[in-house]
């Protein structure tokens, strides 16, 4: 059984693939999903297999949308940016201040819809991946917050999808021999320890540079643990994910 924690791959993939993956994408939309998992099942002899993908079910809005009794002093603490803070300190009348918090309480309410939509094209690839690949199965325990009045809509750390994927580390126990990990948090040691002492083995994912060195996102003690590395070489995860290498970015295979 496979289990993903869906922010850590996918930052795993945004680091190893800066220059090629465009971050406006959720997912590689060209990811051959069905081969990468069955080459990984093929390797570990597995007979059956199946994929539980653990991501957010709704964002965490900051400030909430409709904030409509701040002060000036609120909205000050609401812009997290000093500078910014300091500029509209300076530049903002007393009889503007009113004209300023109507105009950010705008703002928020387009960046929360559009937000709300973005959310909505993640939902939707991640249904069209379980609806071409019946043995992925996308789980949602999670939220994460969303900064409304960044310029760039900036994501915090998601919540609730380590918690989520780790009960079901140990829920699972009768359904599985074998659970491949698709994260680096050290979080998971202690439903690690309990699957371990089931009897059950834990299979870590690692994947790996240019030049063949382990990405490194993966706890000192969790990968002491773990039974068994699976390495996957920069280009193969590349060709798996439809991400397209020019031939100077593809390393020669070192085994």
């Amino acid at each position: 059984m496979v289990f993903i924690d869906g922010e850590n791959f996918l930052s795993s993939i945004r680091w190893l693939y800066r220059a090629e993956f465009h971050r406006g994408d959720y997912l590689p939309r060209n990811a051959s999903w069905g081969w990468f998992f069955s080459k990984i099942a093929q390797e570990l002899n597995a007979r059956e297999f199946s994929v539980r993908w653990y991501v957010i079910n709704e964002l965490d809005y900051h400030p909430h949308a409709d904030w409509v009794h701040d002060s000036w002093e609120t909205l000050m603490e609401k812009i997290r940016d000093e500078a910014i803070q300091e500029e509209l300190k300076r530049k903002t009348t007393a009889k503007g201040k009113q004209r300023t918090i109507e105009w950010y309480r705008k703002v928020c309410r387009e960046n929360r819809e559009l937000m709300q939509r973005r959310l909505a094209e993640w939902h939707a690839m991640q249904d069209k991946i379980s609806e071409e690949h019946p043995f992925v199965r996308f789980h949602r325990p999670g939220w994460q917050p969303c900064f409304l009045l960044d310029p760039e809509r900036k994501l915090g750390r998601e919540k609730g999808v380590d918690i989520g994927l780790a009960v079901d580390l140990i829920h699972h126990l009768p359904d599985y021999d074998l659970a491949i990990l698709f994260s680096g948090d050290g979080d998971y040691v202690p439903a690690i320890k309990i699957a371990q002492a089931a009897g059950k083995k834990i299979a870590l994912m690692e994947f790996e540079f240019r030049n063949g060195d382990p990405l490194r996102s993966i706890s000192r003690r969790l990968k002491a643990l773990s039974d068994i590395t699976i390495n996957v070489p920069f280009g193969d995860l590349a060709a798996f994910l439809g991400i397209e290498l020019g031939e100077d970015d593809v390393p020669p295979v070192v085994r």
